[in-house]
C-alpha cells in the first residue's frame, strides 16, 4: 500500500495490482469491455464499482485517476 493516499505513484497504482476497465461508449451510451486479472480476492475484498468520466491514467503523479467520478455502485463480491 502506497503510504501517500490516494495513490498516484505507477509503482502502486497500475494495471498489476488494480481492475482498470476502460471502455468508450457510442453515441447511444453502449459499449462494452472485459478485463482478466491474474490475482484473486483476499479477505479485504472491493465493495464498488466506480465508473469515471476519463480513461485510467498511468503517468507519473496521476497514475490511477480517471477524472470525476460519474457513477458508483455497491456490489458483493
Amino acid at each position: 500500500m502506497d503510504p501517500s493516499q490516494p495513490s498516484t505513484d505507477p509503482a502502486f497504482a497500475n494495471p498489476e495490482n488494480e481492475v482498470w476497465l476502460d471502455l468508450t461508449t457510442d453515441a447511444n451510451g453502449a459499449g462494452v469491455a472485459e478485463s482478466n486479472v491474474a490475482f484473486e480476492f483476499t479477505e479485504q475484498r472491493p465493495g464498488s464499482v466506480v465508473i469515471h468520466e476519463n480513461g485510467t491514467s498511468s503517468e507519473p503523479g496521476k497514475a490511477g485517476t480517471a477524472g470525476p467520478r460519474i457513477a458508483c455502485v455497491t456490489v458483493g463480491f
